[in-house]
């Protein structure tokens, strides 16, 4: 089966649903599964990285976060850039 975890955590930092999501994928690579999770990358505002990390498939997408008013905001690029050379086209 083919599994997408969608997060807005930004990866590696702080734990949340990101680390869930990796944790849980981690299992379902184990018994034969792909798997891939989407998140931010703040630091990066525009660029798509793709690597993989104990067999899943993490995609990080570039993000403009600010806060107004104390609430968070997060803007995403209106366009995803397509997944690199080798990547599943499925």
């Amino acid at each position: 089966m083919r599994v997408l975890y969608l997060t807005h955590n930004v990866t590696w930092k702080g734990g949340g649903a990101f680390f869930r999501a990796f944790h849980q994928a981690r299992y379902l690579v184990r018994r034969g599964h792909q798997l891939t999770v989407l998140s931010i990358a703040p630091q990066s505002r525009s660029e798509f990285h793709q690597f993989e990390a104990e067999g899943v498939r993490i995609r990080l997408q570039g993000a403009d976060m600010s806060t107004e008013g104390g609430t968070l905001r997060i803007s995403l690029p209106s366009r995803v850039a397509p997944a690199e050379a080798g990547g599943p086209t499925e």
